[in-house]
Order: structure tokens, then sequence, then C-alpha cells
């Protein structure tokens, strides 16, 4: 199998709205499994949520990076309850564009914030 989801609007004049992948069991992928970028145009949101996937970018395309799931500059995303398992490229790969702007206008990081629920909950378990 090749990729499995890949959404990428092609020009400046294509928006996405609201893109939800969830609750898939995906295995054995040539190339990455999910692919939600921007592209020319843009994403307003996407949610990833409750995927398991599984031994995924064990051929990866000539000019590919094969990460598992990679989400491109949304202007809000959630990402939660993927379990990965024997990727060969990055596991999950996100990029958020927005929390500059937002750090520099008003003093507070979404990353930072998720990076410490996280960090609170790894420990939790501890």
């Amino acid at each position: 199998m090749m990729s499995t989801v890949r959404i990428t609007p092609i020009n400046t004049l294509t928006k996405t709205g609201a893109v939800t992948v969830a609750d898939n069991d995906v295995r054995y992928t040539d190339d990455a499994a999910f692919t939600i970028t921007k592209g020319e145009g843009a994403l307003h949101h996407a949610d990833v949520l409750r995927n398991r996937l599984h031994m995924i970018g064990l051929r990866p395309f000539r000019q590919s990076d094969a990460h598992a799931l990679t989400v491109g500059f949304p202007t809000t995303m959630e990402i939660a309850g993927n379990m990965l398992s024997r990727t060969y490229g990055a596991g999950i790969f996100l990029f958020f564009g927005a929390d500059t702007v937002l750090s520099i206008l008003t003093d507070f990081s979404v990353w930072e914030t998720i990076v410490s629920t996280v960090s609170e909950v790894v420990l939790g378990l501890a």
C-alpha cells in the first residue's frame, strides 16, 4: 500500500475547512500513512485522533520522507490518542506557524501548553 490519506490543496484559491482522520488501523505502508497540509491553499482545522499505525514507511518514494503522520500549518489542530509502532520516518511530524504570532502578541505559547500538559500526564502515569 502506498500512502493512506493525503490531503493537500493544490492552489491559492483552494481552502480546506475541517479535516478529521479518526479511528483507523493502518499497517504496512510503503510511504507515509497520513499527510495533511495546507499546500498552496489554506487548511483551517485538522483532527487526527485515535489511529493505530504499524510498520509505516518501509519503502518511501525517492523524494519522500515517510513520516507516519504529518500535519502542516493548519490554523488549529488536535492530534491525540494515536498509537505508533515501527515507523521508519519520524513518527509524528507537526508544523504550526500561528504559534509564533500568538506568542509575540499575547505572551501565550500553544506548544508550551501542550508540552507541559503531556509532561504532566506522562509523569502522572509513572
